[in-house]
């Protein structure tokens, strides 16, 4: 079937990009996969695997090989106010077994779902690969042009998908932009190696006056930690005279923040996450269509963002496989298969953004009332806590608000 199919170029080799093109190869269908990187795991991925993600894996044939790979399960959750640990959570006592959100390293799942995708000869895969810009034919786009080992050359196929991410080049070479609500703070990560006080498979999360955090369990012995910062301060954050260290443990319960202040060398390098929620105006132009946070950049609130780009995938593959499969297809059939694309997947992406942009107002709600939490019995906040996670909105989140079932399989 490779040497009839169509051809298409995935550009991303995030999971998006990766879940697809392990999809499209397993078809028959002719795939080249183009990554930048030659290392999946060098740059920040966020690393919460729900079970409607968990579910992609299961419906492609993979959950074996997922879980034969590192990950963190949350078993319990601490509320920090001030230096005030309010609130511990077995969470086996409030959500399911099959609820539990798994944390996985997303540079070992890339690398898995790779490897599956070049069992199969169609497939080709480019990393350490730079896309410069988008090649054309009579204004429709036909490939794309990239610097691979040193060389620039134009690369050509029958569709382009994007799953770059939010930065996506080609989004920018379209002249793209995203429509959606401003919001008014990013966030700031690091890991840190786990302190002996911290639980295995221990949520924590703490409000300091007016600054927020959260620190999640990660595969290798440390803490993944995430601080709100306001807006447009990464730069003061970094580069004023006091450590940044020491900027972090401020907004931190004292255990923590001592912990930090005497090891900052159990810190790794701050990165920066620039929160966006919003869409494209349209998913696709003629030739090219984008998926995952290249086309809806999700907010960190709820950690759904592979999730939701691992079912844009399980989409893709449906609507854009059988065309790509028939050497007969002609270019209406991709076109129209990137607005059934867009239109399908608003469904879910739209309500969950808009879930995550109440995220602010919670901030400040719980900046002002959180004080009385400290007044209100353990027993009694379990017992919120379960009615909280029955009702429809986290039930949606964890296991997805529409139906997605691959069909496009052997």
């Amino acid at each position: 079937m490779a040497e009839t199919s169509k051809h298409l170029i995935i550009v991303g080799g995030g999971p998006a990009g990766a879940m697809l093109s392990f999809l499209m190869a397993r078809m028959g269908v002719k795939t080249t996969l183009i990554e930048r990187h030659k290392d999946l795991s060098r740059e920040f991925r966020g690393e919460g695997l729900s079970p409607s993600g968990v579910e992609v894996f299961r419906q492609a044939g993979l959950l074996d090989a997922l879980s034969k790979l590192p990950a963190s399960e949350v078993k319990s959750a601490r509320f920090f106010i001030g230096d005030q640990d309010v609130l511990s959570l077995p969470m086996a006592e409030i959500l399911p077994a099959a609820a539990m959100q798994r944390l996985m390293p997303q540079g070992p799942v890339l690398e898995m779902l790779i490897e599956k995708a070049k069992q199969f000869d169609c497939f080709t895969y480019l990393d350490g690969a730079r896309v410069l810009d988008l090649a054309y034919d009579n204004g429709r786009v036909n490939g794309v042009v990239l610097d691979h080992e040193g060389q620039k050359k134009e690369l050509n196929a029958d569709y382009v998908i994007s799953a770059e991410g939010r930065n996506s080049i080609l989004r920018r070479k379209l002249g793209l932009d995203w429509v959606g609500e401003n919001q008014s703070y990013d966030i700031v990560w690091t890991k840190l190696k786990k302190p002996d006080f911290v639980t295995e498979g221990e949520v924590f999360s703490f409000l300091q006056a007016e600054r927020f955090g959260i620190g999640l369990p990660s595969a290798e012995g440390k803490i993944q930690l995430g601080v709100v910062i306001p807006k447009g301060s990464y730069k003061s954050f970094r580069n004023d005279d006091e450590p940044w260290q020491e900027k972090l443990a401020a907004g931190l319960p004292c255990q923590f923040a001592e912990y930090i202040l005497a090891n900052p060398d159990k810190l790794d390098k701050p990165i920066l996450l620039d929160v966006i929620s919003g869409s494209l105006s349209n998913w696709s132009k003629p030739g090219i269509c984008f998926m995952g946070d290249a086309a809806h950049p999700m907010s960190p609130v709820g950690a759904q963002g592979i999730n939701l780009a691992l079912r844009d995938a399980i989409v893709a593959a449906n609507l854009f496989g059988p065309a790509l499969q028939d050497a007969a297809a002609n270019t209406d059939a991709f076109d129209h298969a990137a607005k059934q694309f867009e239109a399908e997947r608003r469904k879910e992406i739209e309500p969950a953004q808009k879930q995550q942009n109440t995220a602010p107002s919670q901030f400040a709600m719980a900046s002002k009332f959180g004080w009385l939490i400290k007044f209100i019995s353990n027993g009694f906040l379990k017992m919120l806590m379960k009615i909280f996670v029955s009702g429809k909105a986290v039930d949606k989140l964890i296991y997805g608000a529409v139906p997605v079932k691959l069909t496009f399989k052997p």
